[in-house]
Parts: structure tokens; C-alpha cells; sequence
């Protein structure tokens, strides 16, 4: 049995304007989630649109999606390479302090959007989000 090599495919930046923009998400208390697509054996692509939110399960809240690391905003494609894996950061305007539980939720006028449910929310609000799991 022959094991397929996959590769990491990920956006470098700088690291003062990571710094930067970590402080500003913490001093805000936004929320980060942390993404992973794998490209399998034929590469596809990867885009998040504006109206992807995260959603409180109890109140409907929704935190709006306020910037992208490392992935192209619709209509724009990232394109991810057969057999490599994009990694990328959503950030999120915070979810009120009394939510417990909410749901990542892309909302698209097409078929494909995703949907992550039953997410629960932690000390630090910093999240691991796996595509490849859908």
C-alpha cells in the first residue's frame, strides 16, 4: 500500500500585521475560527461569502463575519492543489457573553454554503473548523 503525500498550501503574513490585527480581534473580543480544506486527489477551490455568520442556538444572535485571513472573498476563488490542504482564519464581531452553543453558517442563493452546528464556545474564542469532515 502506497501512502498519498499531502501538502499544506498557506498564506503567509506578515508577522506585525498579525500582531497587530490579534490585538485589535482580542481587545474587540471577536472570534476566530480557524479553517481547514483539504484539496483531495483533484484540487478544488475554496471562497467565503459576506453572508456567513455565526449564529447564537438559543437567541438566533447573529455575530457578522468582519474580516478573512488567507481565503478570497466571493466572488473570487482560492484555488487548493490536488492532494494539499488550505488553512485560513474567519473573524467574527462577538456573540453575546451569555451564548454557550452557536452554529457557523454560510448563507448563499446557491447550493454549496456550509453549516457547522452545535459549536461550543470557549475561554479564549478561537475555533477549529474542519471541511473535510462535511
Amino acid at each position: 500500500m502506497v501512502k498519498d503525500s499531502i501538502t499544506t498550501t498557506e498564506v503567509v503574513i506578515d508577522e506585525d500585521v498579525k500582531k497587530e490585527l490579534f490585538s485589535i480581534v482580542a481587545e474587540e473580543k471577536q472570534i476566530i475560527v480557524n479553517c481547514i480544506v483539504n484539496g483531495g486527489d483533484d484540487g478544488t477551490a475554496a471562497r467565503i461569502w459576506k453572508s456567513t455568520y455565526l449564529v447564537d442556538i438559543v437567541s438566533k444572535q447573529r455575530s457578522v463575519l468582519l474580516h478573512t485571513l488567507g481565503v478570497s472573498s466571493y466572488p473570487e476563488w482560492t484555488l487548493i492543489p490536488p492532494k494539499s490542504t488550505l488553512k485560513f482564519s474567519l473573524i467574527f464581531s462577538p456573540l453575546p457573553q451569555s451564548t454557550k452553543v452557536f452554529d457557523l453558517v454560510e448563507q448563499i442563493p446557491q447550493p454549496g454554503g456550509f453549516y457547522f452546528s452545535g459549536i461550543r464556545r470557549n475561554d479564549v474564542d478561537v475555533y477549529q473548523v474542519d471541511f473535510t469532515d462535511q
